[in-house]
């Protein structure tokens, strides 16, 4: 079942660029991050991305912050029996005209939500990057959100990993990180903030 990714911050002085990334999935297949950097707003990226398949059960991640001017490595699972328990809900998000409408009902993940119908099945996975490494994880159904939970990445200290991290940054986003933290500060300076 398809699925989507936002990754979000708290506020735009926030913003994080993923470096690595890969969304565990129950069934081994292959789901990542959106391409560039956070956006929106804490829990909203405002942006969809393209679909990613299987049953996201933890992330491997390595960000860079440039507010820090740090990298950071965040490898979690969620906890699998909660998400099965999960992607069996469909959440309600209107009166349920077939019968009494309940918070949510166990409709399976392949319920075909939208169109006029009373609830949403899992839709998108959500990362919000705050600062000193704490990654907040939510699970959308519809207009509904649920916080999976908590986890605080790991400042990466190792040079052979910060000089990869680095080398991947500039291959992928063709700039390095070094580079746009000399422009943000003359930028800041040029307008006095």
């Amino acid at each position: 079942m398809a699925f989507h990714v936002e990754i979000s911050h708290p506020d735009n002085k926030y913003q994080i660029t993923p470096v690595f990334d890969k969304i565990k999935t129950l069934e081994g297949t292959h789901a990542g991050l959106p391409y560039g950097s956070s956006s929106g707003s804490w829990g909203d990226s405002g942006k969809l991305w393209t679909e990613q398949y299987g049953t996201p059960i933890g992330a491997d991640i390595t960000y860079y912050a440039d507010y820090e001017n740090v990298y950071y490595h965040l490898d979690i699972d969620f906890p699998v029996d909660t998400i099965r328990d999960y992607m069996e809900r469909a959440y309600s998000r209107k009166e349920d005209k077939q019968g009494e409408t309940k918070e949510y009902r166990r409709l399976g993940r392949g319920f075909e939500s939208g169109g006029g119908k009373a609830y949403d099945s899992f839709s998108t996975l959500v990362f919000g990057f705050a600062p000193k490494g704490m990654v907040v994880v939510w699970l959308n159904f519809g207009n509904t959100r649920i916080e999976l939970g908590r986890y605080q990445a790991k400042q990466v200290t190792d040079p052979a990993e910060i000089t990869k991290a680095k080398e991947k940054y500039m291959r992928v986003y063709r700039i390095s990180p070094d580079n746009i933290r000399f422009e943000i500060i003359n930028l800041f300076s040029k307008l006095n903030l």
